[in-house]
């Protein structure tokens, strides 16, 4: 992660996404193809940051935090709010 942290978030992050996309196409949800593009998009930003602090970037960490605060904001109040709400309702329109 940037500014030398334990990697352990990027790791989980990446199991997370992970399990949720296994999840996604064991149920057949079908927003799965955007949602993993979302996912796509959140790790590709992150290696953008990341490589702009290895480059000498010393605002990298705030931009970091500006993005995972989107992320929480986001992704997770709204689009994985619709995927739970699919699961939890088992596929039907809700």
């Amino acid at each position: 992660m940037v500014g030398g942290r334990n990697d352990d978030q990027g790791h989980y992050t990446s199991w997370h996404f992970r399990h949720e996309e296994r999840l996604m196409q064991s149920r057949d949800y079908p927003k799965m193809d955007a949602h993993k593009k979302e996912h796509k998009r959140f790790i590709l930003q992150i290696q953008d940051i990341q490589r702009k602090f290895e480059q000498g970037d010393k605002s990298a960490p705030s931009k970091l935090n500006v993005l995972v605060k989107i992320w929480l904001s986001n992704h997770i109040l709204h689009i994985d709010n619709q995927l739970a709400a699919f699961l939890l309702y088992d596929g039907q329109s809700v």
